[in-house]
């Protein structure tokens, strides 16, 4: 197993939700919310408490049901995910962050045990999902602070709009494939509206 202590886990709150209507971190599921659920399952699988990430207009939303210490707001505000894994990383003291979106319901301590073994065994800078359609899932993945925090960081202040693949493009990326994570096929089940949301409560 993966030594643990070298990992600590981050979760991703800080969009705007427009196509719910209402804060998806806070939609409940099975025994909690979106948002509680995902800080277990990462304190399960690094064996430390997790934080959320948020933007700095959305943080007194959270502290109303997290201590503030659990809260990091972005560094560089609306610059979306990209911004969100780099406030992750600049605010981490371990070797290897994990970072899980918020709407990212089904997604297990044993997946996340998985991508953190994968990014030892790999030697990369990054573990992420190759999905099912082959596109690449970055909103799930493990990153190693030392080569990613630093270019990150530049791509964000030099270049005015990229995504979180084009960091992965520009590191050394590992995949894992979806199958080898899970055998549910919506496990990946992204929750942006109201619809999507239907769909997983039949999960």
């Amino acid at each position: 197993m993966t030594d643990i202590d070298r990992f600590s886990g981050y979760v991703l709150a800080g969009g705007k939700s427009l196509r719910m209507g209402s804060d998806k971190a806070f939609l409940p599921f099975r025994d909690s919310n979106f948002l509680h659920l995902a800080m277990r399952t990462l304190a399960e699988a690094t064996g430390r408490p997790s934080k959320v990430v948020v933007s700095d207009f959305k943080r007194n939303l959270f502290t109303e049901s997290l201590p503030a210490e659990s809260i990091v707001t972005d560094v560089f505000e609306d610059r979306g995910a990209l911004g969100g894994i780099h406030a992750a990383l600049a605010d981490t003291e371990t070797h290897f962050c994990v970072v899980l979106a918020v709407d990212l319901p089904l997604v297990t301590t044993e997946s996340v045990g998985i991508l953190m073994d994968a990014v030892v065994r790999d030697g990369s800078d990054a573990v992420v999902i190759e999905q099912h359609d082959g596109r690449l899932q970055p909103l799930f993945g493990v990153y190693r602070t030392e080569t990613c925090l630093p270019l990150l960081e530049n791509l964000i202040k030099v270049h005015g709009d990229l995504s979180v693949r084009d960091l992965l493009a520009r590191i050394r990326t590992s995949t894992v494939s979806q199958s080898d994570i899970s055998s549910n096929p919506e496990f990946l089940i992204n929750v942006n509206d109201r619809t999507s949301y239907a769909n997983l409560l039949q999960q």
